[in-house]
Order: structure tokens, then sequence, then C-alpha cells
């Protein structure tokens, strides 16, 4: 068992490094153990990390908006696109994305001038959820959905092949349910609605899982990061939440 760090919470209680949070190692890479494996110290450790974030906070904001198809997840670009700049919306100095969402993708996008949550979110010992509201042209049989249930080969990073797996996979016959902006001219023609929910996103992952399969990608978008929700946001619209609710909010939506 690893060793404590010298940070405590205000009765004296240790509180444990995430690095030392046991894992698994591939490699070079570090590969986080799934949760039915990871002890409850280490989730009750992890939830003192998060309840010191939070207390760490108050100088910090943290925003979701709802990120509009075409638009990147960014702030600055040597290419003629919408920015994040172009939204009518006064964000502070420092403030940045936390992950990314593709230009094409749209959904639920966090942004922040707290420099830590990259790091919390991503490389949390605890996987976060993230769910993904998917439109896929034609229809999807019985024996694809459960070819992408038991998991499809995907190249990511230098070539190499990643089984990527859902957490949990649903077809979706009313999307408008779960989205009011999902109404879609191209509905028209044969497709099909998914829900996909991940505990972890490799690059463009979902889009790479259906196209395997051989159906293209129409529409994708994030409705929810553990559980921060994208919720009735329109298109372009941020909402401001403070800190301990940010954290509270990622802390209670782990993989369980």
């Amino acid at each position: 068992m690893g060793a404590f760090s010298s940070s405590s919470l205000g009765n004296g209680i240790p509180v444990r490094r995430p690095a030392d949070i046991p894992s698994l190692r591939c490699g070079a890479a570090a590969i986080p153990q799934p949760i039915s494996s990871i002890s409850l110290f280490s989730k009750r450790a992890l939830q003192f990390f998060y309840l010191i974030a939070a207390m760490g906070s108050a100088n910090k904001r943290y925003f979701i908006l709802n990120k509009p198809t075409g638009m990147v997840s960014q702030f600055i670009s040597s290419h003629e696109v919408p920015l994040l700049g172009d939204l009518h919306f006064n964000f502070p100095e420092g403030t940045h994305a936390i992950g990314r969402l593709d230009g094409d993708s749209e959904g639920l996008l966090l942004l922040t001038t707290d420099k830590t949550v990259t790091r919390k979110l991503f490389l949390s010992p605890v996987p976060h959820l993230r769910s993904y509201l998917v439109m896929v042209q034609n229809e999807i049989t019985a024996a694809t959905f459960l070819q992408m249930q038991q998991g499809i080969p995907i190249k990511i990073k230098n070539a190499e092949t990643y089984i990527a797996k859902p957490h949990a996979i649903r077809i979706i016959e009313k999307p408008l349910s779960l989205y009011k902006y999902a109404a879609d001219p191209r509905e028209i023609y044969p497709h099909t609605w998914l829900l996909i929910t991940l505990t972890e996103g490799k690059f463009r992952q979902v889009r790479k899982m259906v196209l395997a399969v051989k159906h293209r990608c129409l529409r994708l978008i994030r409705l929810s990061i553990s559980n921060i929700v994208l919720g009735d946001l329109d298109p372009g619209e941020v909402k401001e939440i403070s800190g301990p609710e940010f954290y509270a909010l990622l802390d209670s939506g782990h993989n369980t």
C-alpha cells in the first residue's frame, strides 16, 4: 500500500494521493483497475480528494456549455472556424475547455479557470461515465447491436488496436425525450438512435465504433459527464455552477 501524502483534512485524517491508488500497468502506461476491484479505502480517499478540491475552488469558476455543432472546443485557432470566444458570454481570462468535443459533435462541454480539473477528471483512478446520444445511418440489426455490446476493435494512437466496449448501449425510440433538439431532417431515411455510455473516451471512439460496424455517424451529442448533465440548455447557451456543486456532481457520478 502506497504512502500517505502530507496533506490532511481538518480532523487530521491523512489523504492518500491519487497516484498511490493501485493500478495495473501495461508497458509504460498505467491502466486504472476496474471499479469493482478498487478498494473501498481507495474510493473513500478519492472522495476526500474531491472534497479538498471543492474547498480550494472558491476563486475558480466553472461553466457548462451546450456546444453547437461546427464549433471547435477552443478559444484560439489558426483556421477560420467558429470558436468558443464567439459565444455571447463573457468568459473570464484563463478559461479553458476540459477535454474536447469534436467540431462536428455537439452537446455538453465543461469549461473552467481551474487548471487542475483535467487531471482530476481524466486521470482519476475511478472512471467517470460519459453518455452520448448518437444518430447513425441505416437500421442497426440485432447481430450488430450484440457485436457493439461485446466490444469493437478500433484503431487509436500510433495505429494501436483498442477494443472499444461501451459501459452501456441502448436503442432509443424517442430521442426527443433525452434531448429537445434531437429532431433531424434525415430521420425520413433509415436510421437508428443509440444511447452509448463510456467510462473513457479514446480519440473519436464513438464514431470509430459505429463506422467499424458499417454505420456512419450522423450526429453525436454528449449528454452527461458523471452527474453533470446537459439538461435543457439551448445550443450556445452557457450556465455557471459553483465549485462545490461542480465537484459534488463529478464525485457522485462515478461508475458504480
